[in-house]
């Protein structure tokens, strides 16, 4: 049943990916940074903020924050021109390591060295930020949803213990078919 489970979803978030954007397959070019840009988008879809958060607030953008990578921030601009995340138009930061992160609404980490990652998920740390990353060892060290490749599939991890730390709440749709971890305190 879980195998079906994991199929199915899989099978959405990737038709979801394909079908559901169309400015992805008229603008950029398939590949994998071009589809974890877009999964950002289908993972909120499984994510509920806090009451009172701006997620949940008419008129406010949904704020994209990409640390210490232009080059995935100006793609995701590109991605997300026409497109909206939870109903909402879709404003990129690229941030540099040491920036703020209170505007953000979801941060994504890609590859960094190990003491400016653990500066940032430290910062963001029981704040209502969803924190995506795509390294190997992110997940453990506190990202909320990490991607990872295996056996020449891109599956992911969800860290339980710091998305209940952000006060996040992760459906358990995306919990059948995620590796759970935890790293004993959240942060």
């Amino acid at each position: 049943m879980r195998a079906q489970l994991h199929r199915l979803l899989l099978i959405m978030l990737v038709a979801g990916a394909c079908i559901g954007a169309p400015s992805v397959a008229a603008d950029v070019p398939i590949n994998p940074s071009a589809l974890r840009g877009v999964w950002l988008e289908r993972f909120t879809q499984f994510i509920d903020w806090p009451d009172g958060h701006r997620v949940n607030q008419k008129g406010l953008p949904f704020e994209l924050c990409v640390a210490e990578d232009p080059a995935f921030a100006s793609l995701l601009t590109t991605l997300y021109a026409n497109q909206t995340i939870k109903g909402k138009p879709v404003r990129i930061h690229a941030l540099a390591a040491d920036a703020s992160l209170s505007h953000c609404d979801l941060l994504f980490l890609g590859t960094l060295p190990p003491l400016t990652r653990d500066d940032i998920l430290k910062r963001s740390c029981g704040q209502p930020l969803l924190v995506i990353s795509a390294a190997d060892g992110y997940g453990v060290a506190g990202s909320h949803i990490n991607l990872y490749e295996e056996d020449g599939f891109l599956r992911f991890e969800v860290n339980l213990d710091a998305v209940k730390a952000a006060g996040l709440t992760v459906s358990s749709r995306l919990l059948q078919i995620a590796r759970v971890i935890r790293n004993k305190g959240g942060c």
